[in-house]
């Protein structure tokens, strides 16, 4: 089935972009750090971790596959579900390049 609608993209350059403009805007990242609890005040968020306290106007949530956990902790409701998949890559030869040439 071809699925015209589909593509590979380089996560990695997407979000090393995406670092660069947060950063430039003047945001700041912080690595490496579980997250204990929020809360999520008329003005700003307050994230709690073991080593420190933040508080931001606005939270990005890139937790990937804990997202759920982070929503959880502003004590909202959530209508998804975390499904992990994982996918196969395969690069066919040059010389077949005039047989495939999309995704399958």
């Amino acid at each position: 089935m071809l699925v015209k609608n589909t593509g590979i993209t380089d996560y990695t350059a997407i979000t090393s972009t995406m670092l660069a403009l947060f950063a430039h805007a003047g945001g700041q990242v912080v690595y490496g750090q579980n997250v204990l609890a929020l809360h999520e005040g008329d003005a700003e968020i307050k994230v709690k971790t073991k080593h420190a306290q933040y508080k931001s106007k606005i939270l990005l949530n890139c937790a990937g596959l804990q997202a759920d956990r982070i929503i959880k902790l502003l004590g909202e409701v959530i209508d998804f579900q975390i499904v992990p998949f994982r996918g196969e890559y395969f690069k066919l030869p040059a010389k077949y390049n005039s047989l495939v040439n999309h995704l399958i």
